[in-house]
């Protein structure tokens, strides 16, 4: 008896000094934890490259969650655009929007324009702001007209529908607009299916600063590099002379990293549409009544541009990808997410412009998108603007003949 009575004594021991190292390691991870969280709320906004890792993802934030002040909401977007910085050869004004100065009193016999968007509404990747595809549509309309026309442009890189929603009720509403023209990109604008494992880790991604950072790292590590390694200095802030050379040729990514990214939207044109993807589509529509409500009210009318992914425009794009990762072109139609989009739009009257077909037309004549890139070089801002003037003009939503 007294050997076993020995052992159990001995063991005891064993047993808490276990039991102290176990809680010692937990406090050790709560205590790293904790510190990386308020570290990365601090550096937050000290750093362009952690913030934009850390909102990489803005459309996760349900509107409820989004501030009410406009300087607040603007740091929250992917890539947040510095006031007075310049961007593709255009100073942003004291916002960050890459816009010309505007009061929100709008001038007598003006008749007033807001561009909503995303990247494609800032600059496009990096068009000259004279060549943007809203100023063509200005500058149109300026030649026929006996009003002034003005045009704000309030796009915001990386930003989806939440964003722009959002934006437009703390900024957009205010500037009494004629016409809202908001582009809608079928590339990213819908939210992609994650993996059940992410979908579960969403609520932890919405508050953990350090998971979000760990899992933007890991989702974005080829785009980075990318980047990083063809770093042009296109939108950087300058204290100097915005200078800027525009260079049609010079592709943003690699070629696998670009095929990758296209490969990513792929799936929101097979022709086996998935329930989630019928959700995804009424998640945005039901956006765009509110926006489209909120518009009405105060006595605007909202245009919707669908602006096509490259993908869907150039058929040689297309073999490159699905060739490359597998997949059969018979399974994907590459009309039907837009013909599903204008259709429901049209249901509550909602002005659409599909630019789609336009530009399957003239792709086979000119190139239409910076290479390597995603985004319309000059040329497809040109197509895109007279587009939206073409469909504008058959309307009743100009009030002078064109």
């Amino acid at each position: 008896m007294i050997p076993i009575l020995s052992s159990q004594k001995s063991s005891k021991p064993l047993r808490m000094r276990f039991r102290n190292e176990i809680l010692a390691a937990l406090l050790s991870i709560t205590t790293t934890i904790i510190t990386a969280e308020i570290t990365l709320r601090f550096v937050e906004n000290k750093s362009d490259l952690f913030h934009g890792l850390l909102w990489f993802n803005i459309e996760l934030v349900s509107t409820p969650d989004l501030p009410d002040k406009l300087e607040k909401l603007l740091t929250l977007s992917p890539t947040p655009p510095k006031p007075y910085s310049c961007a593709a050869g255009f100073r942003t004004d004291e916002h960050g929007f890459r816009t010309t100065q505007y009061d929100y009193t709008k001038p007598e016999n003006t008749f007033r324009i807001v561009a909503l968007g995303d990247s494609f509404t800032f600059s496009s990747g990096r068009i000259p702001f004279e060549q943007m595809w809203f100023n063509h549509v200005a500058q149109e309309l300026e030649n026929s007209s006996q009003k002034d026309i003005q045009v704000i442009n309030l796009g915001i890189p990386g930003v989806g529908p939440v964003f722009e929603k959002h934006l437009f009720e703390l900024e957009g509403k205010h500037l009494q607009p004629n016409l809202v023209l908001l582009g809608l990109f079928i590339g990213n604008d819908f939210r992609p299916r994650a993996p059940m494992l992410v979908r579960l880790s969403r609520p932890l991604k919405r508050y953990s600063y350090s998971w979000r950072i760990a899992t933007s790292l890991w989702g974005n590590r080829k785009k980075l590099s990318a980047l990083f390694a063809n770093n042009n200095d296109r939108n950087h802030p300058s204290s100097g002379e915005c200078t800027y050379h525009y260079n049609p040729d010079a592709p943003t990514f690699s070629e696998q990293v670009f095929l990758e990214i296209e490969h990513t939207r792929s799936w929101y044109f097979a022709k086996t549409s998935t329930p989630y993807m019928q959700k995804e589509i009424q998640r945005v529509i039901t956006l765009l009544y509110e926006m489209n409500d909120t518009m009405q009210e105060i006595g605007s009318n909202l245009v919707v541009i669908l602006i096509p992914d490259q993908l869907q425009v150039e058929k040689e794009l297309q073999k490159s990808v699905l060739n490359k990762f597998g997949n059969n072109i018979d399974e994907y139609d590459f009309r039907a997410l837009n013909r599903q989009m204008t259709q429901e739009l049209s249901k509550r009257s909602i002005h659409v412009v599909d630019l789609l077909p336009a530009f399957l037309e003239k792709t086979n004549d000119d190139s239409l998108y910076l290479p390597r890139d995603t985004h319309w070089n000059v040329e497809g801002n040109l197509l895109a603007g007279q587009e939206i003037l073409s469909y504008l003009s058959g309307t009743s939503l100009l009030p002078f003949s064109n």
